[in-house]
Order: structure tokens, then C-alpha cells, then sequence
């Protein structure tokens, strides 16, 4: 027929499958574009938490737009294929503790392990046995109120969330579990001590009874790879004390212990499954995850509105107030006072090094290949042996162990700074500042190579990466210039504008904050000094700042820290290489109350004279945290203006600075300072410089 026109039919959407909207807004994208594998894609994806699957459904996405979807499929299979043994290996070592959380779901068997009299009837039926379970649970509301109606009211819950791994429960969740492993622990130490207890006879054998108890609650832990209170104690074997013991079970039975233990768990397994699946590496940033960074920067923030929200208080004179801000901004909590004490005490010991003609090593040292997630072009490394930085951490450990306990037989002293800092996959690796005698350098070198290349030593490139050595070159700055740029790296960035980091390429102090979500998600120690004083005395004596002691030793010491010299500080208080018990000043501690597990409080009061004994408190005042009041800005300018016009009115304010814990810890210089102690500083170390024939500390 002339004009006709064959209709032009539009070919048929594929059909939503069901549960479509129950994925991730990547996966629901990723069906609009390629519907066609959408179930092979899935059959993949949903074996994964969903901020995994989200992260491969980004990831074939961008191979779907490059490549096509054919290609974008090969892609996925074969990732899959060498992704999920790694997942398996760090699974493996969560295996444990996920399983532990399916004891919520048994709550009725977990109450039927309760002796009751009462008799369970042959032939039960649903109804009679509802009530019986109603009758046990008011029965344990005797025993532990709280837990017996957490259990009551979530049943249910229990039964949806019982599978759900421990890295992905919310809170509600994990207080959930909390109380049911509390509730656990409680029926453990009853069912051993109870029956037992009546044959104790003295105070000893009770002790033994709840020791046995305390044993059975460690076992459960043990199982479930969850270390309990003292730990490395039981391991060894060694008799604990009475206090220690109560204070274990206390831990044990008390559901708050629990949560945090969980809640630290949590964390640390999602991020190593991160690792796992190459989440962590120099081209997404770098030592973590962007989730793991995101809700780091989220609780930094939490915690600067409520320190800005919040007034400390004298307790003694409430009139004396100040702002927690303005305390916290002094201490050595601020980034920029840890670096500047950092750099204060690196410096000393160089100087004090030169003093006594010491030579400083710079050393970098680094785990065999397999503790490492990735390559470094951002590859997946598959000699990975599924290590956590926790584990790669306790390797370096055991080897520095090693290492010194080899220098120490030898009686080869040493002392200086030891950094920790992650490669772009988290992997940790050190920076060692050793200062030591000449003579020995060569020694240390040698007693290195020999713990560094004793596992795996002989793989390819250990040579080249796995320990490397710097002799000092004072030309380039000393020791101080080599470590500045680690300890800035890792602090705040500070001072390195347009500087970009060796491991992701990206701007020093945007990694900085990085490299501080990677040290507190795995609770890793990224500075710590070997030898010589502590900075904890340093800090107490600086407090005193001009005011002259009665204790010759004391004020020496007062004097040396108020002029901020960690050369003569050192020397003074006995040596970089002194034993602590051999120190001249120590810190003094106060017992103050208890805790709710029973330990005491201590807390530090001043500083006590090692040979004499003589106590010089520095902490006078107690304060209380609270609440800054709506009004606290006109407050405060009253107070200022009252103080400026000469008022008669006491000058305990918030405006002048109090000696808190908080405040003076920041190293500033007071105008004046006890001219007869510095005097004898120089007679004294100038005395001890000709003695040794070597130049004397200026």
C-alpha cells in the first residue's frame, strides 16, 4: 500500500529483578547501563559487605565505560578470582570472633544452662514452654536485671542480626552482644566458683577458687582471639595478685569492657578487609581507607566542638574558671606543641651526643615482602600473607627485641628515636636515630643485618629495601634535619608548603592527617625515644618555671628545663644510657580513689628527688570540667575589664594561667629564672667535660 510506514517497535526494557532496591546506588546504576550481566555481576557483589561491593561496582564501572561490558565482565571474574583468597585470609583470623556474636541468637539456651528448680514437662507444648521461658527470665532478673531485659526485648533482633559480622553492626548492635558475652562470662565464673567456694577455708584458697574462674573467662577469650585483662601475665603463667584477679573479672562481667573491646574490633577488621581488597594503597589516597579518614576527621570534630563547648573549674575556688580550648591549645595536645617538644628533645640529644663525642646512624627498616598488601605501582602483592599492621608491627617489634638484646650482651649502649610511619598500603616501617660510640657503629650495623634478613632474607630485593643505613652527614644539617621531615610528615605537615609525599604523590600536610587515622585506628606508637630522661619529669619541672626549691637537685633540674635545654637535662639527670632506677628525679604519684574494676587511680602530683626522696608538688589545683555557660563571653570580659580598672575584687579569674595538668606543659620560657642554679649547671658540666676530655655543653 503506497504511504504505508512499518511501525517502529521499541525494544523492551528488561525487568527490575527483585531486591534491586535493596543494593547500593552503584549497583542500581550499574543495571540501567549493563543490564545484560547484571546477574553474573551480582552473583559476585553480594557476597560482599555493601561498602565493598560499592568499591568493585565504582571499579567495573570504570572498566565498563573504557572498555565495553564484555570486558568490564573478564575484568570482574578475574578480580574476584584473586581477591577472594585474600579475603579469606584475613577472614580467617576474624573467623573467631564473628562466630562468637551467633550466642545472642541461642538467648532461650543461654538461660536453659541456668539451674532452675524446676520440672520441664515431657510432652511441652509451644504456649507452655513461652511460659516457662517468661518465668526463667523473671527468675534472672534476680541476678542481672539489666541483661534479662535486654534479652526479653530483643528477641527478634537477636535473630535478624545474629549473622551479621561484627565489622558492620551499629551500635545498638554491639551494646547488644556486649551484654550477652557480660551475661556469658557471668554464668561461666558461677558455674566454677559456686559449688566450689563453700570448701574455701581461708583467704588463700578462695584466692586459688576465683583464680580457676578467672581462668575458665580467659579460655572463652582465648578461644575467640580476644585478649582479656593481663594477658601477657597468663600466657607466662605467672600468679597474679588478689586485686589483679578481682580486677579481671570485674573487666569480664562488665558490659561497657565489652562494647569498647567490640567496637575496637570492628573497626580494625572492616579496615583490614579494606586492605584486603586494595581499598588502601598510594592511588586512593594512601594508609587508609577514605571511609576509615572520613570518620576520623568526623570524631577529631566531635571532639574539638565539646573541648570548645566546655570550661574547666577550680574546685577549691569556682570562681577561677577557663575555657578547655585555651588549656588544651597550651598542652602538648596540640600538634604544633608535640612537634616543637619533639624537635626540642631530637635536638638535645644531638647536641648531647656531641658533648660526648658520640656518632649518630640513621636507620630505615622495613618487613619481608609478604607483610605487604601491595605493590608499589598499586598492584596487589601476592605473596601477601593476610598480615594486619598490628601483626607487621609485632614483627618489627620481635626483631628490635632481638637486636638489643644482642647489643646488650655485648654491653653496646645506645639510645636516640625511633619513628613509625605507614607505607601507602598501611604497612608500618621504622626510622631509627641511633646514637652510640664509635667504635660500636659497625657492630649495630652488623647485628641489624643479621635479625633484618633472618626471615626471608634471601628474597628478591631484601638487599635493597628491607634495611638501609645513613651515617650522619653534618653538612646536610645532623641529625635533627633528618628526622625533621618524618616527624612534620607525621604530625601536621608544618613547614613543608609544596612538599609531596614520597609514598602517594599527595600534599605532606594533607597525608599528615592520614598518617593519624592509620596510628589511631591500629593503636600504633608513632614516636617513642629510647634512653635517656622522660619527657613526663620534663614537663612536671618545667611547671615550677622561676620559683626557686629548697632541694638542691630539684632546683637544678628546674632551672635546666626552664631555660629548655635537653642536652644538659640529660646529662644532668645521669646519662642518655642510665638505667631509670639510676635517674636523679622521678615522677610522684598521688592514689587517687579507684576505678569501677577496682585499680587504683593514680595520677600525677609532682616530682620526687630519686636520691633523697624530698616530694615537690606541682599540681596544686583540682579541676572539673563542665558546661561553658550561654553567657560565658560577657562573663569573661568583665572579668578583664574589672582586672584592667584595678577592682577589688580577688584575681582568681579566668583570665590569669593556673598550673594545671594542661597548662605550662608547653615549654614556654618564663622572663626569670634562679641565677645560682644556672650557675651551677655550667660548673658542673663544664667540670664533668674535662673530666671526660671532651667539649663542654654551652
Amino acid at each position: 500500500m503506497a504511504g504505508y510506514v512499518k511501525p517502529q517497535y521499541a525494544q523492551a526494557e528488561k525487568p527490575r529483578p527483585a531486591g534491586l532496591g535493596l543494593l547500593s546506588m552503584e549497583q542500581q546504576s550499574l543495571f540501567i547501563e549493563d543490564p545484560d550481566n547484571h546477574e553474573d555481576r551480582e552473583q559476585h557483589l553480594r557476597q560482599y559487605p555493601k561498602h565493598l561491593a560499592r568499591f568493585f561496582a565504582k571499579a567495573y564501572q570504570r572498566q565498563l565505560k573504557a572498555y565495553g561490558n564484555k570486558y568490564a565482565m573478564l575484568w570482574l571474574n578475574k578480580k574476584m578470582a584473586s581477591i577472594t583468597p585474600r579475603m579469606e585470609l584475613v577472614m580467617q583470623q576474624y573467623a573467631d570472633v564473628t562466630a562468637l556474636f551467633k550466642m545472642p541468637y541461642q538467648e532461650v539456651d543461654l538461660m536453659n544452662g541456668y539451674e532452675y528448680i524446676e520440672r520441664v514437662p515431657k510432652n511441652e507444648t509451644p504456649k507452655q514452654r513461652y511460659k516457662r521461658i517468661q518465668r526463667r527470665v523473671r527468675t534472672m532478673k534476680n541476678h542481672i536485671t539489666p541483661i534479662a531485659e535486654r534479652l526479653e526485648k530483643s528477641k527478634n533482633q537477636f535473630k535478624q542480626l545474629h549473622l551479621t559480622p561484627l565489622c558492620y553492626q551499629n551500635q545498638k548492635q554491639l551494646k547488644q552482644n556486649a551484654d550477652s558475652i557480660a551475661f556469658i562470662m557471668r554464668k561461666t565464673l558461677d558455674d566454677y566458683v559456686d559449688p566450689r567456694m563453700e570448701q574455701a577455708i581461708d583467704q588463700d584458697s578462695a584466692k586459688k577458687i576465683l583464680m580457676g574462674g578467672y581462668q575458665k573467662m580467659v579460655e572463652i577469650c582465648e578461644h575467640y582471639q580476644i585478649k582479656p585483662p593481663y594477658h601477657l601475665q597468663v600466657k607466662k603463667k605467672k600468679r597474679l595478685t588478689a586485686s589483679q584477679i578481682e580486677t579481671g573479672i570485674l573487666k569480664l562481667l562488665c558490659p561497657d569492657f565489652w562494647f569498647n573491646k567490640l567496637k575496637k574490633i570492628g573497626a580494625r577488621m572492616k579496615e583490614h578487609l579494606s586492605i584486603a581488597v586494595g581499598m588502601v594503597h598510594g592511588g586512593t589516597g594512601g594508609y587508609v581507607s577514605n571511609e576509615r579518614l572520613s570518620a576520623f576527621k568526623q570524631q577529631k570534630e566531635a571532639n574539638y566542638k565539646f573541648i570548645k563547648n566546655c570550661i574547666i573549674t577550680n574546685i577549691l575556688d569556682e570562681n577561677e574558671q577557663l575555657e578547655l580550648l585555651d588549656t588544651w591549645l597550651k598542652s602538648s595536645s596540640n600538634p604544633k606543641i608535640r612537634r616543637i617538644e619533639l624537635m626540642t628533645r631530637l635536638s638535645g640529644f644531638e647536641e648531647y651526643a656531641e658533648a660526648k663525642e658520640h656518632q649518630a646512624v640513621f636507620i630505615t627498616l622495613t618487613a619481608p615482602s609478604k607483610y605487604h598488601a601491595m605493590r608499589s605501582n598499586g598492584g596487589v602483592n601476592p605473596k601477601w600473607n593476610g598480615a594486619s599492621p598490628i601483626q607487621t608491627q609485632a614483627y618489627l617489634k620481635g626483631v628490635w627485641a632481638k637486636i638489643r638484646t644482642a647489643l646488650s650482651n655485648r654491653n653496646i649502649k645506645t639510645y636516640g628515636f625511633r619513628i613509625v610511619e605507614p607505607h601507602h598500603d598501611a604497612t608500618p616501617h621504622w626510622h631509627l636515630m641511633l646514637f652510640a660510640i664509635p667504635n660500636d657503629i659497625s657492630t649495630i650495623k652488623d647485628t641489624f643485618k643479621k635479625y633484618a634478613y633472618q626471615e626471608d632474607g634471601g628474597e628478591k630485593g631484601a638487599k635493597e629495601h628491607r634495611l638501609k643505613f645513613d651515617d650522619i652527614d653534618k653538612a646536610k644539617g645532623g641529625a635533627t634535619a633528618y628526622l625533621a621531615k618524618y616527624i612534620s610528615k607525621n604530625i601536621d605537615g608544618a613547614g613543608m608548603n609544596d612538599l609531596f609525599d614520597d609514598e602517594t604523590g599527595e600534599d605532606v600536610r594533607l597525608t599528615a592527617q592520614r598518617v593519624q587515622a592509620w596510628a589511631s585506628l591500629w593503636g600504633i606508637r608513632q614516636f617513642q625515644q629510647f634512653g635517656g630522661a622522660g619527657i613526663g619529669a620534663w614537663r612536671e619541672f618545667r611547671k615550677l618555671g622561676s620559683i626557686k626549691q629548697d632541694d638542691e637537685i630539684i632546683d637544678t633540674i628546674r632551672a635546666i628545663t626552664d631555660v629548655g635545654c635537653w642536652a644538659t637535662y640529660t646529662d644532668y639527670m645521669g646519662g642518655a644510657t642510665a638505667r631509670r632506677k639510676d635517674l636523679k628525679a622521678k615522677l610522684h604519684y598521688l592514689i587517687n580513689g579507684e576505678t569501677k574494676y577496682k585499680e587504683e587511680r593514680r595520677k600525677i602530683d609532682g616530682i620526687e628527688n630519686n636520691i633523697n626522696g624530698v616530694v615537690v608538688l606541682t599540681r596544686l589545683k583540682e579541676w572539673k570540667i563542665g558546661k561553658k555557660p550561654q553567657n560565658w563571653d560577657e562573663q569573661k570580659a568583665q572579668k578583664i575589664n574589672e582586672k584592667r580598672t584595678g577592682s577589688d575584687i580577688a584575681p582568681t579569674d579566668g583570665v590569669s594561667r593556673p598550673w594545671t595538668c594542661v597548662s605550662n606543659c608547653t615549654g614556654l620560657k618564663n622572663e626569670q629564672y634562679s641565677k645560682e642554679a644556672i650557675n651551677r649547671i655550667k660548673k658542673r658540666t663544664n667540670h664533668n667535660a674535662r673530666e671526660d676530655h671532651r667539649p663542654a655543653i654551652k
